[in-house]
């Protein structure tokens, strides 16, 4: 269920851009559906909804600075809410806010088939309370009017899923036989689940190589 609206008016050099989205993912996952046509010993219905909705937008200005170059520079927000159910008892519902700033430019000189396309992205999530900045930069190459080629390499950072957020840490009681987990003396032994206070964004760096051909008309690859 997604609705999007945009407004992209220009005035002179400049190309104004406001984009504001909303949507809703759900998804159920029924283990009942053998019941009460069959039965086996230890059958036990059982049934998941994983409900997200989001709500979020954009605003961006973009301006030519010449006829080789063009600038922009934005801001973004997003909302989530999740609501996680199990046999219709709510199991977790974690709200995540996240906004940033963006800059942008594309470099792209009349008489030369390249480009090179940069962007930095300095966001901050309510995830994990950590504000982060990932750049990237893109050369493309239009080696001919129907073939092109594209390099590009940034950092990428990724939040921890809606179902990891707001989890407290449960104590997995040790003590062989005084009840509990024996104790392993040769391996690890846990002591717990970790709460979700101490999780971290991931962070890694992205390459990436692709080419693309166009046939005829809109036929492409």
């Amino acid at each position: 269920n997604d609705q999007h609206l945009a407004l992209a008016p220009s005035r002179g050099r400049q190309n104004f851009r406001l984009d504001v989205f909303t949507n809703r993912y759900l998804d159920t996952v029924d283990r009942t559906f053998q019941l009460p046509f069959f039965s086996e010993p230890g059958d036990q219905a059982s049934w998941r909804n994983y409900d997200v909705n989001e709500t979020g937008g954009t605003l961006s200005d973009d301006f030519n600075t010449g006829l080789n170059n063009e600038f922009g520079y934005g801001f973004s927000y997003l909302n989530t809410s999740y609501y996680f159910l199990k046999n219709a008892q709510l199991r977790g519902s974690p709200y995540i806010t996240e906004e940033g700033a963006f800059l942008r430019d594309v470099f792209h000189p009349v008489s030369s088939p390249l480009s090179v396309y940069t962007n930095i992205n300095l966001r901050n999530s309510s995830a994990t309370n950590t504000s982060y900045v990932n750049p990237r930069m893109s050369v493309v190459y239009d080696a001919t009017p129907n073939d092109v080629f594209r390099v590009s390499e940034g950092g990428t950072t990724t939040q921890p899923a809606g179902n990891e957020i707001g989890v407290q840490y449960t104590e997995s009681q040790l003590g062989g036989a005084g009840g509990g987990a024996p104790i392993n003396c040769s391996g690890t032994n846990s002591i717990g689940t970790a709460p979700s206070s101490i999780l971290k964004p991931e962070q890694g760096v992205d390459t990436e190589f692709s080419y693309g051909h166009r046939f005829f008309g809109d036929s492409q690859v």
